[in-house]
């Protein structure tokens, strides 16, 4: 029996599921909200509005109807919003936060790909790539901009980094939620080859008893005796 061939899949039945799906579509309403009025730059409405927006929402509609028969459908929305994350990092004024955002759409791609296409056989990983990141914007890196006075974080601003925690922890919970689906391989038995059947037994024709050789007429010569 060989090892069988993992499949991931997400009921879209769970809390995990419900919740990521909330999730989704309070990130599209931040997303619209702290974008609103920006519809004049036509690069940034289709890389920062519609972008996003049409990512998330798809996404909810794969897990709804797909997370149970074809998870690996996700991998559209998912790629679709890793590049709308991609043209922030590719535009940030920083060079490390550029280098950082690149590597870790790169990584991101790798690792989701992998995953639901059940090349990853583990979830932990997707977990991490998801967690890591809203764990440092939630608890470090916005906390710090909102005990900024000098500088206050924007409406606008707020709304979007709204948004983005919001798809973060989303894509945590999808990640929690995934289930392995094992597919047993076994290998095919060669079917046994019937034996030959036995050739007939030819009978052959009985041969007659050899009859005994006649005996040699023995000649009785009789001696005549002649008298004188």
């Amino acid at each position: 029996m060989q090892k069988g061939r993992i499949k991931f899949f997400l009921d879209k039945k769970s809390f995990w599921a419900h919740s990521a799906t909330l999730l989704l579509c309070l990130a599209t309403a931040f997303q619209i909200v702290g974008c609103w009025g920006l519809w004049t730059d036509r690069f940034y409405a289709a890389t920062q509005i519609l972008l996003p927006v049409a990512s998330f929402l798809l996404m909810v509609l794969v897990i709804s109807c797909l997370g149970d028969k074809a998870l690996w459908m996700s991998v559209v929305p998912f790629l679709g919003a890793l590049a709308f994350y991609g043209v922030q990092a590719w535009y940030a004024e920083d060079r490390i936060v550029m280098m950082i955002g690149i590597v870790y759409c790169v990584l991101a791609t790798v690792l989701f790909c992998g995953t639901v296409f059940s090349l990853i056989r583990t979830k932990w990983l997707l977990v991490l790539l998801f967690l890591l990141p809203f764990g440092y914007r939630a608890f470090y890196r916005d906390v710090l901009l909102l005990q900024n006075t000098v500088q206050p974080v924007s409406f606008a601003d707020g709304m979007r980094e709204m948004s983005l925690l919001c798809a973060l922890l989303a894509m945590v919970l999808f990640s929690l939620g995934m289930k392995k689906r094992v597919k047993e391989r076994r290998r095919k038995e060669a079917e046994p080859v019937p034996a030959p059947a036995p050739a007939p037994v030819q009978e052959s024709a009985p041969t007659p008893a050899q009859e005994p050789a006649p005996a040699r007429a023995t000649e009785n010569t009789e001696t005549t005796e002649t008298g004188v």
